[in-house]
């Protein structure tokens, strides 16, 4: 079995090169063929990911076998996006995840280990053990991309977008407090954010119109933006996302209501609705903030979601 890790040395601030080089030293008492490769900017791991897939599906296609292999990522949700958008051949490559990031919330989805060496040992073990889950796929336009944990529109993405450019992140990540980031952001944006009014259709069902909305959410895993748990009862496995709608719901209550989303308490109130689907066609009056696994894409009135079931290994314990 071949091994290639993939290390963002910037997730957690700057702390992904530290904990890289305690694994580093740690790999030497593996008798494993182990090929490194380290990310200088965003982007630069999913070609990674592309091109160790293609050369290795080309390999199995000469040689007639289907050999698989294990890559590995060193980082937080958005790094994983970009693996999971890089790999091209999904049948014959097994990922492995030692989550170094701010959020981790695949990892807290799944149940996978945060400590370092332990998820060393996990995804080197003689008898790993592999689930393989959904992801999903949003289409804007003629363009589409990929997501293992949540595709967000509105609230939640402007709270990625400037989390992913704060200073006060960095702080916190130095002090393992860069959760907090995202807290302290949602407070801010519940008022001075805009609401939207947004029409849904899922399953090609009949489309609703919801007004004052402060996001909609696909998700394929409970957690998302650092451990809030919008959809309790989402399973990556089940071949079907879970879809939280806020809206008309007044700034102060959803100041108060936001933090029992941590335990998936918020879910009793009113203005906050839960469906399923397969697939979600958002369609809003104007272009809003969009992110999938947290990083950010361009705004966009419409975008179609759509589930790729049982479609990534993935090293769990």
């Amino acid at each position: 079995m071949k091994y290639y890790f993939i290390v963002n040395t910037n997730a957690r601030s700057g702390k992904g090169l530290a904990i890289w080089n305690v694994i580093k030293d740690k790999l030497k008492e593996f008798d494993v063929d182990v090929h490194v490769y380290l990310t200088k900017h965003r982007g630069n791991a999913m070609r990674m990911v592309q091109k160790i897939t293609t050369d290795h599906r080309k390999q199995n296609a000469e040689n007639a076998t289907k050999e698989k292999i294990t890559i590995v990522a060193l980082g937080g949700d958005g790094t994983i996006n970009e693996m999971v958008n890089g790999i091209m051949d999904f049948e014959n490559v097994i990922l492995g995840y030692i989550p170094t990031g701010s959020g981790n919330d695949l990892a807290k989805g799944l149940g996978i280990t945060r400590d370092p060496i332990e998820g060393l040992k996990v995804v080197l073990g003689k008898e790993p053990q592999i689930k393989t889950i959904d992801i999903g796929e949003v289409k804007r336009g003629e363009l589409k991309r990929k997501f293992a944990v949540a595709c967000g529109m509105g609230f939640d993405a402007s709270i990625c977008h400037y989390a992913l450019v704060s200073k006060f992140k960095h702080f916190l990540n130095k002090i393992n407090l860069g959760r907090l980031t995202y807290v302290g952001i949602a407070i801010r944006r519940i008022f001075t954010g805009e609401t939207f009014t947004v029409e849904m259709t899922i399953d090609d069902g009949e489309p609703r119109v919801f007004e004052e909305t402060y996001f909609v959410t696909t998700m394929n895993n409970p957690y998302e933006g650092g451990g809030f748990m919008f959809c309790p009862k989402a399973c990556q496995m089940d071949g079907i996302f879970d879809i939280i709608i806020v809206s008309k719901v007044p700034k102060l209550k959803i100041l108060a209501v936001l933090p029992t989303a941590f335990w998936g308490k918020h879910v009793v109130f009113s203005g906050i609705e839960l469906f399923r689907g397969k697939k979600v066609v958002v369609k809003a009056k104007k272009p809003m903030m969009l992110h999938v696994d947290g990083e950010t894409l361009f705004p966009r009135k419409q975008i179609e979601v759509s589930v790729l079931p049982s479609t990534l290994n993935i090293i769990v314990g």
